[in-house]
C-alpha cells in the first residue's frame, strides 16, 4: 500500500531525538488529520491531547512521561499537562503573487506547515483585568471536553470535561471556533468538517458576587431615611408654625375683642391707622440716631450721668423728629352734646371686702358685671369702664340715641334688680353681709 511521505525539514525548537530533517511526519502523528488537511486543502485543527483519564492508571502514566518531555520546550512558568492541538497549514504549488483558488484551481498541496499550542494561548490576554469569573468550556466530538476559567488576562485550567455551574445553564454563550476566524488572517480558510471545536461561555458565582452587592439597598435606604428625615422635619415644622399661627391669631382675636369692649367702632379704626402710621414714622425717623450710638449705648450713657429726667433726655437724644412724631399724633376726641351717663357704686363695698378671700371678692364682681354687660347689649348702652366695685355706662354715643335718658334709666333700674338677685343668692355660698 502506497501513502504519501512527508519529510520533515525543520522544526523549532530543535526535538534532539529526532533527525533534523526528513524523518517522515506520518511516522509520529496521528495520519487522519493530516490526510484531512491534505484532501481538502483546508487548514485542519487536530482533536486536544493532553486529557488523560484520572480514572486510568495507564493513561495517567503514559501522560505523565509526554508532559515531562513537553517541559523541556516550554516556558519554565508554563504548565504542560494543559490541553493542546496541533494545527496543519497547507502549503501549495503556485506561481508568485498568484492567489490560491481552493474551489476551481489545480494547484497541489506540496507541504503542510505544522503547529503545536496550548489551548490556553487562545484565551490569554483577551479581556481586561477587571473581567473575572468567565468559563470557558471547549468541546469537539474526537476527545472529551475541557474547561477553562478566565480571570482578566490570565486562564485558569479547571481539569477535564465540563465543569460550568448548570444554574447559569440560561446565560450560555455558543459558538463554532471556526466562526472565530476571518479571511484578514488567511486565505486557507479551516475545516468545519474534522473535530470541530465548539465554546461555551458561561458566568459563574465568582463573576455574579462582582455584580451582587448592598450597595443599590444601603444607597435605598439612606435616601429613603433622608427623606423620611427632611419629611418629618418639614412636617414638625409646618405644625409648629401652625401652632404658633393659631396662638398668634388667638391672641390677636383676644386683644381685638379687649379693644373692641373698650373703644367703638370708629375709634378703633382710627386708634389702628394712628398707630400703624406713628410706627412707621417713629422707627423711620429714630433709625439714624439709634444707628450712630445705639439704644443701649444711650440708656447706659444717660443712666451712668445720673440725670433726673431720664426718660426725656433719652427722647431728646434720638433727635427732635422722634419726640415731635410722638407729640404730634392726632388726639381721638368727639363731641357728643346729648348723653346720659351711669356711675353706679356698691354700698359698703371696702369693708366687705377687706373681710374676703380676693377669689370672693372676685366672683362678686364678675357675677354683677357679667349681668350688667348682658343687659348692656340688650339696651344698646355702651360700657366705659369698671374700676373695682365702679361701673360706669353711657347712652347716646357712639350713635346719637333720641331717647337716651330713658334707656340709662331703664337700664339703671334693670341694673339693680339684678344685684338685688344675685348678691341673695351669692349670700349663701359667700357668707353673712354679701346683699346688705
Amino acid at each position: 500500500e502506497t501513502r504519501p511521505m512527508l519529510p520533515t525539514w525543520q522544526a523549532g525548537p530543535v526535538v534532539p531525538i529526532y533527525a533534523p530533517f526528513n524523518y517522515d511526519y506520518l511516522s509520529v502523528t496521528n495520519p487522519q488529520s493530516l490526510y484531512s488537511a491534505l484532501e481538502s486543502r483546508n487548514m485542519v485543527i487536530t482533536e486536544a491531547y493532553g486529557l488523560p483519564d484520572e480514572s486510568n492508571p495507564q493513561e495517567v502514566e503514559e501522560a505523565a512521561i509526554w508532559f515531562d518531555w513537553y517541559s523541556n520546550y516550554i516556558p519554565p512558568t508554563d504548565d504542560p499537562s494543559e490541553p493542546m492541538s496541533d494545527v496543519y497549514y497547507p502549503i501549495f504549488e503556485t506561481r508568485e503573487n498568484v492567489k490560491v483558488d481552493l474551489e476551481n484551481g489545480d494547484d497541489q498541496v506540496v507541504g503542510l506547515l505544522a503547529a503545536t499550542w496550548f489551548w490556553r494561548d487562545v484565551l490569554k490576554d483577551i479581556l481586561p483585568d477587571d473581567s473575572t469569573g468567565i468559563v470557558v468550556v471547549f468541546d469537539n466530538p474526537c476527545n472529551p471536553s475541557f474547561t477553562y476559567m478566565v480571570n482578566g488576562r490570565i486562564p485558569l485550567y479547571l481539569g477535564r470535561g465540563d465543569q460550568h455551574e448548570t444554574q447559569y445553564d440560561d446565560l450560555v454563550i455558543q459558538n463554532d471556533f471556526s466562526g472565530l476566524s476571518s479571511p484578514e488572517f488567511s486565505s486557507i480558510p479551516l475545516n468545519e468538517n474534522y473535530c470541530p471545536f465548539q465554546i461555551s461561555v458561561y458566568p459563574s458565582s465568582e463573576r455574579e458576587d462582582v455584580y451582587t452587592t448592598a450597595d443599590p439597598i444601603i444607597i435605598m435606604v439612606v435616601t429613603v431615611a433622608i427623606f423620611m428625615f427632611t419629611t418629618l422635619v418639614f412636617v414638625v415644622y409646618d405644625l409648629s408654625v401652625e401652632r404658633r399661627q393659631k396662638v398668634v391669631m388667638k391672641t390677636a382675636v383676644t386683644s381685638r375683642a379687649v379693644v373692641s369692649s373698650l373703644y367703638p367702632e370708629v375709634v378703633r379704626e382710627q386708634i389702628e391707622s394712628a398707630s400703624h402710621i406713628s410706627g412707621r414714622d417713629l422707627s423711620t425717623k429714630s433709625k439714624r440716631s439709634m444707628e450712630k450710638k445705639g439704644f443701649m449705648g444711650s440708656c447706659r450713657s444717660l443712666f451712668k450721668q445720673g440725670e433726673k429726667n431720664s426718660i426725656a433726655s433719652l427722647i431728646d437724644s434720638f433727635g427732635d423728629s422722634s419726640a415731635g412724631a410722638i407729640l404730634e399724633t392726632t388726639p381721638i376726641a368727639y363731641l357728643y352734646p346729648e348723653t346720659t351717663v351711669m356711675l353706679a357704686d356698691i354700698a359698703g363695698f371696702t369693708a366687705w371686702s377687706s373681710a374676703r378671700e380676693p377669689t370672693k371678692v372676685f366672683l362678686l364682681l364678675e357675677t354683677l358685671y357679667r349681668a350688667f354687660d348682658e343687659s348692656a347689649k340688650r339696651y344698646r348702652v355702651f360700657k366705659i369702664e369698671s374700676i373695682g366695685d365702679a361701673y360706669v355706662a353711657v347712652t347716646g354715643l357712639p350713635k346719637a340715641q333720641r331717647n337716651h335718658a330713658v334707656i340709662m334709666a331703664k337700664f339703671a333700674s334693670l341694673c339693680i334688680q339684678k344685684m338685688n338677685l344675685l348678691v341673695a343668692d351669692l349670700e349663701k355660698t359667700r357668707g353673712p353681709g354679701t346683699a346688705s
